[in-house]
Parts: C-alpha cells; structure tokens; sequence
C-alpha cells in the first residue's frame, strides 16, 4: 500500500493524536509482507472486484469448492 493511502487510513484512528506522520516514515517500508509460503500480493492497481474474485477463487482453490458470493452495492 503507498504510504499517501497508509496516511489517509491512519488519520481515521485514534492512534493518529499520538503517531505522527513522520514518525510514520520512519517506519514505512513499501512491501512490507511477511515471507510466508503461500503469502500473496495484490497489486494497488487491482480493482475491488478483481482483488473480491481473487481471494474468493483462491478460497474456493483450497477449500475444494466454490464459495457464493456478491459484490452488490
């Protein structure tokens, strides 16, 4: 996630009267993943209903079935 996007959440909880952006910086790292087997990525240009699709196939991959879904307003 850019870290613009990181800011814009973190304004929205409490944490953000004490953390300030800088401090923020400081601890930024940009592919922050964790380096665990089977860890995916989704891309920031991946669109809410491709990311939705995604992991609801990557679901129904290792469940061995399909799972109902619907991206509905």
């Amino acid at each position: 996630m850019p870290f613009n996007e990181t800011l814009l959440r973190h304004a929205t909880k409490p944490l953000a009267k004490v953390v300030s952006p800088e401090q923020m910086k400081d601890w930024y790292h940009p592919c922050d993943v964790l380096d665990v087997p089977g860890e995916q990525v989704i891309d920031k240009s991946s669109s809410l209903d491709e990311t939705v699709n995604r992991i609801i196939g990557e679901l129904a991959w290792e469940t061995g079935g399909s799972i109902a879904h619907s991206l509905e307003d």
